[in-house]
């Protein structure tokens, strides 16, 4: 069978690609300790603020506060997750006489949408994702942290 020779083709990218290429990861650098900046920022903050206010509810609380932040509806540019702080702080008003633990789940609500939830929280969707995937982690992070510790005591009892 006859099978005709044929030139070799080579491929190279046009010169104008390659400098948008290197321009692409210089502003991906640029984001990337710009979101490193952010972080720092923000975990001093969250340390200062929320972790206080996750020592003083229960864990089902915590739990119910994290599937909040995991639903499908949440979405940076909605107002869901304030709408959903607002009634878990309406409820807690009203059950509030029937036990302390109410008390302190309204305070850790308040909280939270005092120094997490203000008017500049949504304006930057940057800083809006990195806060909240940040708050996530802590909240995932402080269950973990809690379920171990209700381990160990229970095998301290035993």
């Amino acid at each position: 069978m006859y099978f005709p020779k044929r030139e070799e083709k080579t491929f190279t990218l046009p010169k104008y690609k390659e400098k948008s290429i290197d321009n692409e990861n210089i502003v991906i650098e640029e984001d990337k300790t710009e979101q490193e900046n952010l972080k720092a920022e923000y975990k001093v903050e969250i340390d200062k603020k929320l972790k206080p206010a996750l020592e003083n509810i229960t864990i089902s609380q915590i739990n119910r506060f994290y599937s909040i932040l995991e639903s499908r509806k949440f979405s940076l540019d909605s107002n869901y997750i304030k709408s959903v702080i607002d009634k878990q702080i309406e409820k807690r008003i009203v059950d509030e006489e029937k036990s302390e633990d109410f008390e302190k789940e309204k305070k850790f609500y308040k909280l939270f949408k005092e120094n997490f939830l203000t008017e500049n929280f949504f304006n930057d969707r940057k800083k809006c994702f990195i806060l909240m995937n940040l708050i996530k982690s802590y909240v995932k992070y402080y269950l973990g942290n809690q379920k171990i510790k209700e381990k160990r005591e229970k095998r301290k009892e035993a």
